[in-house]
């Protein structure tokens, strides 16, 4: 029985959905017209004390209100909204129009007033009328959206928490609504003084119950809305949630929401950033045009990840020519492939790669290549940097990562580099393990 007036409900909005724009704004008009005369019939026999459905006052007030009404609606905008979305907007158009209205009506009742009418119905019926129509407006989006939209929705609903319950976080629940795939089960925050509060009618709930709380709400997603607090505290907060099996994603920082409004669609996956401990640190534009303007670099280590990061930035601030030294094959040609794709993409970018398949502790080779293209900056990112496999290899990484390191900073010096730059980890401040030991040594 449920199910059969859930569809015919549906079928029905559906084809509303489907009518043509001014159709749906005659139904609108249609129905403010109703609603109008049923807050007139409603605040009529409130005041008199007896339920009157037609007399000759309520004809007049219907014709005194509906003259005043649709002009008035009209002009101030109420039928050019989007119907369906009614929110927080469209309630300002709807209480400016009855603003309007309300003096108007109260001048014709109360001031002037009208034989048999009482005055007290131009302070009543406005009240009443603002209540039916925004009620219907409301009404109109739960059924339009809500329940059309979810209906119609096939795939399937993630269980969704928010992280942070202020404003972001507000406004990020509030451009979900329209998300049918998202079920807001409610916010998380560290203040513990906000459990069990709600936050637009969703339930707010403190960080340190937070396993229990995926557990028995069947939690897949978690949005951080928290653009305002640094990257120590927001990887503290990824720490905390990394242990359960959900997906984490986050809204940019304040200095990204040039807006000053948060949709849905600024939601973005977790970038490595986001898990540093401390802000980033942007390179010094001065000292890197500097070192590869106009001049020939050197990088080893270019087909991995930090080397490639480097070739990257090289080829896009002016170098004349980038010498690629690596001694895994594979990955010198991927890095060379992807450079050739980037310089083509760009009008005007010309850039000499030279791509050698060497080692970094073959001094001969070294010699050769510095000999041949005379660099003029040397970036040294090759080593083993792999916690794990240098510790089960250290004659390894002292190999190449101290000897490579000697053996190259030699050969620049015998060619006379001018500029000679290590690329080094944290993990030499105070070493604990091999490998921060021998890029300590290297330093």
């Amino acid at each position: 029985m449920v199910q059969n007036i859930t569809d015919v409900v549906t079928s029905s909005l559906e084809k509303i959905a489907q009518l043509a724009r001014w159709k749906k704004r005659a139904i609108v008009i249609l129905l403010d017209i109703l609603l109008c005369v049923q807050s007139i019939w409603i605040a009529y026999s409130l005041r008199i004390g007896v339920w009157v459905l037609w007399d000759i006052a309520v004809q007049k007030i219907v014709l005194v209100c509906l003259l005043l009404m649709i002009p008035v609606f009209v002009l101030s905008g109420v039928y050019h909204a989007i119907f369906r979305y009614a929110g927080t907007g469209m309630m300002k158009i709807l209480v400016r129009a009855f603003a309007i209205y309300s003096v108007l009506i109260g001048f014709t009742f109360v001031v002037v007033g009208i034989d048999g009418v009482p005055r007290t119905i131009g302070v009543i019926q406005p009240v009443v009328f603002l209540f039916l129509v925004g009620f219907s407006r409301v009404t109109a989006r739960y059924l339009m959206v809500d329940l059309l939209g979810r209906n119609q929705f096939d795939g399937e609903v993630k269980n969704v928490l928010i992280y942070g319950a202020g404003s972001a976080g507000q406004q990020l629940a509030a451009s979900m609504r329209s998300e049918h795939g998202m079920r807001l089960c409610g916010y998380v925050d560290d203040d513990q003084r906000l459990d069990g509060q709600r936050l637009d009618g969703d339930k707010v709930f403190w960080s340190g119950n937070l396993r229990d709380l995926i557990e028995k709400r069947n939690i897949t997603d978690i949005l951080l809305a928290l653009p305002r607090i640094d990257r120590r505290k927001r990887r503290a907060i990824v720490e905390q949630v990394r242990e359960f099996k959900v997906h984490v994603q986050t809204l940019p920082n304040m200095h990204e929401i040039i807006s000053g409004k948060i949709a849905f669609s600024d939601i973005r996956e977790l970038e490595i950033e986001d898990l540093l401990g401390r802000e980033p640190v942007s390179p010094n534009e001065l000292l890197f045009g500097r070192t590869i303007v106009g001049k020939t670099v050197l990088v080893t280590g270019a087909g991995g990840s930090i080397g490639g990061e480097l070739c990257r930035q090289i080829a896009k601030s002016g170098a004349r020519r980038l010498i690629m030294l690596d001694i895994s094959e594979f990955a010198l040609y991927e890095i060379e492939k992807e450079l050739k794709k980037l310089v083509a993409s760009q009008p005007g970018m010309t850039l000499e790669m030279v791509p050698v398949l060497s080692s970094v502790i073959d001094a001969d080779g070294l010699s050769e290549i510095f000999a041949m293209w005379r660099p003029e900056t040397v970036f040294h990112a090759a080593a083993y940097k792999h916690v794990p496999l240098v510790e089960a290899n250290p004659v390894e990484g002292i190999r190449n990562n101290i000897l490579g390191t000697k053996t190259l900073a030699a050969a620049a010096k015998a060619s006379q580099v001018k500029d000679f730059i290590l690329i080094s980890t944290d993990k030499a401040v105070r070493p604990t393990n091999v490998m921060g030991a021998t890029k300590r040594a290297a330093e």
